[in-house]
């Protein structure tokens, strides 16, 4: 449900966001590998041209 939330519809596929894992530490201190979603750095501009941020 979450990869259809961010627009992520699998490896080699046209998704919206990038798909990566990563090392978090929880409080009690614990490595989890985790999901998170980045934007490709190639549509940066498009990115800028095009957010709007709420205030």
């Amino acid at each position: 449900m979450l990869d259809q939330l961010e627009g992520y519809h699998g490896p080699g596929q046209p998704n919206h966001y990038e798909r990566i894992t990563v090392t978090a530490i929880g409080a009690d201190g614990e490595k989890y590998t985790c999901y998170t979603y980045v934007y490709p750095s190639e549509r940066k501009e498009w990115l800028e041209q095009h957010a709007k941020l709420k205030a």
